[in-house]
């Protein structure tokens, strides 16, 4: 009944806030949707009130697959941004959510809960097919650099391309991309010649791919190549260096409460013949003794012998990606070391996970345990059998240290040890792909506690002697080698997480497959936004097919989770389908999409309800029905796109509330483009929900109805060569919000208005400023601004 009330919640609102005891509060507009190709850019802001946040991520997956995929957001004054092409996604629904950790280390996630079940969602509509219309014929733009297979020193790289004279090349638009990204902004155009020319880039074989549109946003000419860049620079240039700096600055007024925030930092790589090293550094006004760091520093120095052969050292704060059921995107502040070569790579990794904060009991009497320095030591060997297949061997472990806070504020300090394997397998040009990991994890939950036998230990978990003449020898090698401390805290039997999926791509059809299962009890230091405690299957196909003019989505998912609850295990059975025209001509493309998701354990079954506060009775299902278009036309001039979208979605609870819910979602969107560098957007949606509970005497359902009215516009204007070089790009952007309620004292409004510019310019740096303004009528009155600046600058 919780995920129901907070995925209804998310829907109404568009608008989250997370509240906790020391006031973090988090502002998250989910956007309106976007077509296939199109950019999908997402903001998330805070207010910190002195507790200022660490490594915030995006977690993305479309509906049906089963893991989430992540992406760090990026620092923009104090909004973080992320910015998503969905070149390579199918329509559907994209869902998501963020993770963070807290000024204590804590892990916290937007929205609140199990987001994982009750993700944010947005509609990825399908766009117009790029292949012609029938007769028509791509043109191939001549390449003129580099050569066919040759090696290019990165430092000289040029792609360079002629169009025929016969086109226009005002009238026309170009899109390049390098290695599936999209690098269309750094694409120079000098009459009929196309160039792009990278500051820096990767050593090794990259594809490039260009496209050709006409006035209509038509396919009419595309080139691919491929070409090597060496693993040296050029003789001409021994020295290459990139650096770039930036300064933000905010201030904010949000519920009465003034506050002015600082951040800067600096990036640099370079390199000097087979010698490549980079640097960073992070400062911000939100640094303080008794938090998590927020300051950042780091350097890192490869020699590169050639393409498939590296040593590498870095060290200060950094992080590094095994697997993420071991390690995976956590920052360490301390030393790494490395090598790459085509046979064997080897990675290491020591330093601090957190550092000492002492516990304090505020005024109020809240009481703040501290957090123990924990130490961090990871090693990953990895073995290469020629370029498709590779089994490497992971060892994370994390130690806090008792001795480093005083002991009266502090919770038990904990000891944990994850070693497990993964392994890689891509066949027949990357058309088969298998993954698979499997990781073991042994835990301590006090390790100040005075060192014990393992006999003690092993009578505590009546363990047989068989179990225990297994186990021993195995423990006291971890006691030896400072991994785990021998203490009553000690769990001495493993648990352990595995993952395995394959991939298969032919005849049209993008199979996936996948299993996966997590123990409750599972630890990973590496990875602290990893779900424990479910197990499952995960199925999904795509399909194209009549000349990719018509796209099918298929999956269904089975898992339980809450597996250590006995009878509370949930069972969760998901299946659902999407079926997507692209019409070659000029006509509206359509995707109908339907899902069916259920959860029940067997508390439900039995009709028992537990003597428990912490186990929960869970019998819901929930459908979805949704329709989506998408329309592409010229009216003169003007290139708009036109978005309509409308969902339906019941939800019902058989549990002893015996609630239902009805919610009918509808928007409609459009974008125009004009002929000068203007574009407006606009988007009104409107969100009816039903909610039935069944009155005391069980004999009638009484209903309550919630409408959300939203309204939103946008324009912003390009003007080019503004000050030499420099080009401006005013905006502006509104957002009105009604909600009304049956109960009328519920009902409130909420405007946001927001404007600025960008100042983008190769020579003196790129300027933005924003400000934001946000009225939520009588809602406690709220009337927030917030004033964003930002200032960088790359030589």
């Amino acid at each position: 009944m919780q995920g129901s009330k907070a995925y209804t919640i998310i829907i109404l609102l568009g608008l989250v806030f997370i509240s906790r005891a020391q006031a973090v509060q988090f502002f998250h507009d989910e956007p309106a949707p976007v077509v296939v190709g199109e950019t999908l850019h997402l903001e998330l802001t805070y207010t910190e009130n002195k507790q200022p946040v660490n490594n915030v991520f995006f977690f993305y997956r479309m509906q049906g697959e089963h893991n989430y995929r992540s992406l760090r957001m990026r620092q923009e004054g104090l909004i973080l941004t992320v910015d998503m092409n969905t070149s390579k996604f199918f329509p559907g629904d994209l869902e998501y959510y963020f993770a963070f950790q807290d000024a204590y280390g804590d892990v916290k996630y937007l929205p609140a809960g199990n987001p994982e079940d009750n993700p944010f969602r947005v509609k990825i509509l399908p766009a117009k097919s790029e292949k012609p219309s029938a007769g028509g014929k791509l043109f191939v733009p001549l390449l003129l650099s580099p050569e066919p297979g040759e090696v290019v020193p990165p430092d000289e790289l040029l792609l360079a391309f002629s169009i025929p004279f016969e086109l226009d090349p005002q009238k026309l638009s170009y899109k390049l991309f390098i290695g599936g990204v999209d690098v269309s902004r750094l694409l120079n155009r000098d009459g009929n010649l196309l160039t792009f020319s990278p500051k820096s880039i990767r050593s090794g074989l990259h594809n490039a791919e260009l496209k050709i549109l006409d006035e209509n946003g038509k396919l009419i000419g595309r080139n691919q190549l491929s070409f090597r860049i060496s693993g040296k620079p050029s003789r001409q240039k021994a020295f290459e260096s990139a650096t770039r700096i930036f300064l933000d600055n905010r201030y904010q007024s949000i519920q009465n409460t003034a506050e002015n925030y600082f951040r800067g930092g600096m990036y640099f790589s370079g390199s000097y013949k087979k010698l490549e090293f980079k640097a960073h550094a992070l400062i911000s006004s939100e640094e303080a003794y008794n938090l998590q760091p927020i300051n950042q520093f780091g350097i890192q120095a490869s020699y590169v012998f050639n393409e498939r052969n590296s040593i590498y050292l870095k060290g200060g704060d950094f992080t590094t990606n095994y697997d993420p059921l071991s390690f995976w995107e956590k920052r360490i502040r301390g030393i790494g070391a490395g090598f790459y070569t085509s046979y064997f790579d080897f990675d290491y990794s020591y330093g601090q996970n957190f550092r000492a904060v002492e516990g304090k009991i505020d005024t109020a009497g809240f009481i703040r345990n501290g957090t123990f320095e924990q130490t961090f030591t990871s090693f990953r060997p990895q073995f290469n059998f020629g370029r498709h297949f590779s089994w490497a061997f992971d060892l994370v472990n994390a130690k806090d240290d008792p001795k480093s806070i005083v002991d009266s504020l502090a919770g038990n300090p904990k000891e944990a040890l994850v070693a497990g394997s993964s392994m890689n397998l891509d066949l027949d040009k990357k058309r088969i792909l298998f993954k698979g990991s499997f990781q073991a994890s042994i835990k301590n939950e006090d390790a100040g506690g005075e060192a014990v036998e393992f006999d003690s230990i092993a009578a505590s978990y009546e363990l047989s002697d068989t179990e225990a003449d297994q186990i021993k020898p195995f423990v006291n090698f971890l006691e030896k080698t400072g991994f785990l401390t021998l203490t009553q805290g000690l769990t001495p039997i493993p648990s352990f997480a595995m993952q395995f999926e394959t991939q298969l791509r032919y005849f049209g059809h993008a199979f996936k497959a996948a299993y996966k299962r997590i123990d409750a009890e599972f630890t990973s230091p590496g990875n602290p936004y990893l779900r424990r405690d479910i197990a499952g299957y995960f199925i999904s196909d795509n399909v194209r097919m009549l000349q990719n003019q018509v796209l099918l989505n298929l999956y269904f998912n089975s898992y339980a989770d809450n597996l250590s609850q006995g009878d509370a295990k949930t069972q969760n059975q998901a299946m659902g389908a999407s079926i997507s025209y692209f019409p070659f001509s000029n006509l509206p493309s359509v995707t109908l999409s339907y899902g069916n998701q259920s959860r029940e354990n067997e508390l439900a079954r039995q009709q028992t309800d537990p003597d428990s506060t912490f186990l929960t009775v869970v019998d819901n299902r929930h459908q979805r029905f949704g329709i989506s278009s998408s329309y592409r036309f010229n009216a003169g001039k003007i290139q708009n796109t036109l978005m309509l979208n409308a969902s339906k979605f019941q939800y019902a609870d058989a549990v002893s509330s015996k609630r239902n819910t009805d919610l009918i979602l509808f928007s409609i969107g459009m974008r125009s483009r004009f002929s000068f560098p203007m574009t407006i957007r606009f988007n009104y949606a409107q969100d009816v929900s039903n909610l039935y509970v069944l009155n005391t005497d069980n004999q009638a359902y009484v209903g309550s109805e919630v409408k959300t009215r939203k309204f939103q516009a946008g324009l912003d204007y390009n003007i080019r060569n503004f000050a030499g070089s420099s080009d401006l790009k005013p905006f502006l952007n509104i957002s009105l919000q009604k909600i009304a309620n049956d109960q009328e004292t519920t009902d409130y409004s909420r405007q946001n208005y927001s404007a600025g510019f960008y100042l983008r310019g190769n020579r003196f740096g790129n300027f933005s400023f924003r400000y934001d303004y946000i009225n939520y009528g009588r809602l406690n009155n709220w009337k927030d601004t917030i004033i964003s600046t930002r200032y960088d600058i790359s030589f």
